[in-house]
């Protein structure tokens, strides 16, 4: 009997199981090579949909059945048949035996992860492992279907000793990695020890995950391939890429080589610097750029250069940015300098992941998610972080493809605080096991490496040597701290009367509510005033495109030498080329007022020391924004710590020696935190990712000596990792015409490609919607659900001159769908 994978829609053509399996297992193998887990992958690809093979399931996917979606469990046979073959053919073998088991797992979850110990101690992969519904029928199924493949019993045999050589390779990696961040271990110190344990689990369950990735995408992408008749992987000849890149990298930088004031000439030469650096084997460096100084492109330069070597085997350049206005600007010239082809700008999920649907209809979601195949990939720090450590399936399946990359971290410094520990040992794996160069970038760099989980930096971490030189020419700004409290509407007069001085100012707060209530405020200023004033709103309420028109606009004021006022959020505080007389910033940390200083005085065009204030705001409502309250409490301390040693007139405070003291007292502040806790059982992402002492102890003595690394909360933690606290859902808004005919489309019938291309280019047409503005939409009747499984707003939600979203709306005719 032939037995159905899946049944295409559009036709009624069938793909058998023998099929998929043997394409999963190419495309898995092909995915698992780069970083020599090639073995590993394809026997995940061959078992994985075994359970198929059988009447009940064949009857299901026709139609024709008394069972619905989810009912027939189709993952355990392959992991069953394959941890069976393996005991019967190495018996009490460590490495195949951990080999088989590890596969199992994957085959287990692909299509969800699990806790192998539950919450009172069962042991999850036993239960699975042991069930025997229609194993009977199926056990001579997957022998027939192992023979139509080519593999005899000796020809298996030989692909998991491969495989089992594979992972006793990466094990010892692994070890070795832990060691190399453990090398003064004390073995008396109980604490230490289990700091030595919880990174040694945590590596293996990141390589557990890393193959769950693997197999996933591939599992997905021939199923995509199949049930839209299409080819969606797509393949890129990395050196053809890497070679126009460096051309066209020397094109862009000719353009400044006119330039010989002194900023420019220190931008050239730290340019310069970074593509030297390249002839070094980089694991994790820094890239260590005072704000200004052209580290974007410097970034890039260094990735062409260390790309282009072929020692490295660099398949990808990542680029991943905390604050969408940063990737939105930057990705301009990653996709000049790469060629549109090449590269792929990715912000969020536009079609909605709704956790609570169930397997067929999270199946079609999978399908058209972004999949990150392609050279070039710049991405926020939230989606890179979700690749990491999300629970999703979407998320999950995007890890593989950060392999091999060079990987640039931009900002680094807005890593979240809870997500410490987990970035620094996801980091050291993705350097020492996925073959990657991570370039940690900031003029302002945590001290990451001084934790009790450490980032393991290379020897020579800094891409730029000696650095000091570069911040001495920078020096453009003097921070004054304010003392004094402001109301918002305090506020808004000490900024008007800085412009009446400084002619441009940008106000920078922490909250999109208290930037638009200072729009108001000083929309009436500049109404009732007399002189002509740009006054110019930003946050994250307004679509990237709609965005990206009022910083184009402000550049071009600001260039021209007119009047221009900006009220914003934090968003443009990075990586923004921005330039005013003067900055004023709601009070947060040192670092974020470094940044904001970024964007005063910014190439030195007022030729004078210019001011940025750090002000406290009282009417700013941050009690909820837990890490901006300690930053505003350290940056106090650090401010007391100056006054009590009468330095606070003659230190800078955005020198790196005071953010550096800065930083260290925010890291001692928050121990606690770094390690992503949870509210309740005193429990934290980074135990539920290693080894979770509790739920141990409870399954105690129900497992085999090998299993004792294997005990992750997959699945609890995936549920609980969350970047921001409500990260929101993307909603497509009606900012232009061309937003408004890509809503109409997208609500239609339309072939899987065209609507793989819509869904990537209506990105620049979302805004995030928070829990609590969604309801008020919904109750509005201002959200319209799309065929495609998206969100649209209605248009009279939305100011496209200033505001961007509304929760209130205002008089505008409906959308027309």
């Amino acid at each position: 009997m032939d037995f159905t994978a899946h049944i295409r829609e559009s036709d009624g053509m069938e793909q058998s199981v023998t099929e998929h399996c043997r394409n999963v297992a190419a495309l898995a193998e092909s995915y698992g090579e780069s970083v020599g887990l090639g073995k590993l992958a394809r026997l995940q690809g061959i078992f994985h949909d075994a359970g198929k093979l059988n009447r009940d399931f064949y009857a299901y996917i026709h139609g024709d059945s008394r069972f619905h979606r989810g009912e027939i469990d189709h993952c355990y046979a392959g992991a069953k048949y394959l941890c069976a073959f393996s005991d019967r053919h190495f018996p009490d073998q460590e490495m195949p035996y951990r080999t088989s088991r590890l596969i199992a797992r994957t085959i287990l979850s692909h299509h969800g992860l699990h806790d192998w110990l539950t919450e009172s101690g069962d042991d999850y992969f036993r239960i699975r492992n042991a069930k025997v519904e229609r194993y009977e029928e199926i056990e001579p199924n997957l022998d027939a279907m192992l023979a139509e493949m080519g593999y005899s019993e000796a020809s298996l045999k030989a692909l998991l000793e491969d495989a089992s050589e594979e992972f006793a390779a990466v094990y010892r990696r692994i070890k070795e990695l832990r060691s190399e961040n453990r090398k003064a271990f004390d073995a008396g110190n109980k604490a230490e020890k289990q700091n030595r344990r919880t990174e040694f689990t945590f590596y293996l369950g990141m390589l557990e995950r890393l193959l769950q990735s693997i197999l996933m995408d591939a599992d997905c992408v021939d199923t995509a391939d199949f049930m839209n008749d299409c080819q969606t992987e797509k393949h890129y000849d990395a050196a053809q890429v890497w070679e126009r890149m460096e051309l066209a990298m020397q094109r862009k930088l000719d353009g400044f080589s006119g330039r010989t004031d002194a900023i420019s000439r220190q931008r050239q030469d730290i340019s310069r610097r970074c593509a030297e650096f390249a002839a070094h084997p980089v694991g994790i460096c820094r890239l260590i750029v005072p704000t200004g100084g052209g580290k974007t492109l410097s970034s890039l330069r260094f990735a062409i250069c260390y790309a282009m070597r072929p020692e490295n085997g660099i398949e990808k350049i990542v680029y991943t940015a905390p604050f969408m206005s940063i990737l939105e600007q930057n990705s301009q010239d990653f996709r000049e300098i790469s060629g549109a082809e090449n590269f792929l700008e990715h912000h969020s999920n536009v079609v909605f992941d709704d956790s609570e649907e169930v397997e067929e209809e999270l199946r079609k979601y999978e399908l058209r998610t972004e999949k990150w195949d392609v050279p070039v990939l710049a991405t926020t720090q939230v989606q890179f972080l979700q690749a990491l450590f999300d629970g999703k399936n979407t998320s999950v399946r995007r890890m593989h493809r950060l392999c091999r990359a060079v990987l640039l971290i931009d900002e680094v410094q807005s890593v979240p605080l809870k997500c410490t520990y987990l970035f620094n040992l996801a980091m050291n794996f993705l350097s020492r096991i996925c073959g990657c160069a991570v370039v940690l970038c900031s003029a302002t760099q945590p001290l990451l490496e001084k934790q009790k989980y450490p980032i393991l930096l290379d020897a020579q971490e800094s891409m730029t040597g000696d650095y000091h030189e570069d911040f001495s020419v920078f020096q453009r700004t003097k921070l004054e701290y304010l003392t004094d409290s402001y109301d918002n509407a305090q506020a808004a007069d000490f900024c008007w009367e800085q412009f009446k001085v400084h002619r441009s100012v940008l106000m920078v707060v922490n909250t999109r509510k208290t930037a638009a209530d200072l729009y108001r405020r000083l929309k009436e200023r500049v109404e009732d005033g007399e002189e002509n004033v740009h006054l110019i709103h930003l946050s994250t309420n307004m679509c990237p495109a709609h965005r990206e028109n009022a910083i184009r606009e402000m550049r071009k004021y600001l260039q021209d030498g007119e009047n221009v006022i900006c009220v914003t959020t934090q968003l443009i505080e990075a990586g923004v080329d921005i330039s005013f007389g003067c900055v004023v910033r709601s009070k947060a940390g040192l670092s974020n007022a470094a940044q904001a200083a970024g964007r005063c005085n910014r190439h030195g065009e007022m030729r004078k020391i210019c001011p940025v204030y750090l002000m406290k705001l009282t009417e700013e409502n941050i009690d909820r924004l837990k890490e901006i309250v300690s930053a505003q409490n350290v940056t106090s301390a650090v401010w007391d710590s100056l006054c009590m040693q009468q330095k606070e007139k003659e230190t800078d405070l955005l020198s790196v020696e005071t953010l550096s003291q800065y930083f260290q007292k925010l890291y001692q502040e928050n121990q606690k935190e770094l390690s992503f806790p949870q509210s309740e059982n005193d429990q934290d992402l980074l135990k539920l990712l290693s080894t979770d002492s509790k739920r141990a102890e409870l399954g105690k003595g129900n497992r085999s000596k090998y299993d004792k690394f294997s005990l992750q909360a997959f699945a609890t933690a995936g549920k609980a990792f969350h970047v921001i606290e409500d990260a929101g859902e993307s909603v497509i808004v009606p900012y232009d015409e061309d937003a408004g005919q890509m809503i109409r489309d997208l609500n239609g019938d339309l072939e899987f490609g065209q609507m793989q291309k819509l869904l990537r280019s209506v990105q620049k047409y979302t805004v995030s919607v928070y829990a609590g503005d969604k309801r008020k939409l919904a109750e509005a009747g201002a959200l319209c659900p799309l065929h495609c499984g998206a969100l649209a707003l209605e248009e009279n939600f939305y100011d496209k001159t200033a505001l961007g979203l509304l929760t209130e709306g205002q008089e505008r005719p409906f959308l027309d769908l």
